[in-house]
């Protein structure tokens, strides 16, 4: 999504840095989410990457297999975000040619 709204949205790049340094951060990479509590811990349950680290950790920490509603969901996910970022670069493929450098 961000590589196809950069050439419209220049002043995007600075966010997308800022973004992704804040999701990787608050994946839980290097922490357990499991000890954060309250309204922070719920907000970052619903970072992806937090919930496939999550399952990772199930099988090579803790032993036992991951939960496959948790991969389902994340799946379902990826592939919507993936139909829709296909759907707007196919829409918009003729002006990528004729935008500005």
């Amino acid at each position: 999504w961000a590589a196809a709204l950069v050439p419209f949205l220049r002043s995007l790049l600075v966010g997308l840095d800022v973004g992704l340094r804040f999701a990787m951060l608050g994946s839980g990479v290097f922490f357990d989410l499991s000890r954060v509590g309250g309204s922070a811990g719920a907000l970052l349950a619903w970072n992806p990457a937090a919930l496939l680290l999550g399952q990772w950790r199930c099988v090579l920490v803790e032993g036992r297999a991951p939960d496959a509603a948790v991969l389902a969901a994340i799946a379902a996910g990826s592939l919507v975000a993936i139909a829709g970022a296909h759907a707007f670069v196919s829409r918009r493929e003729l002006l990528y040619p004729r935008l500005p450098a």
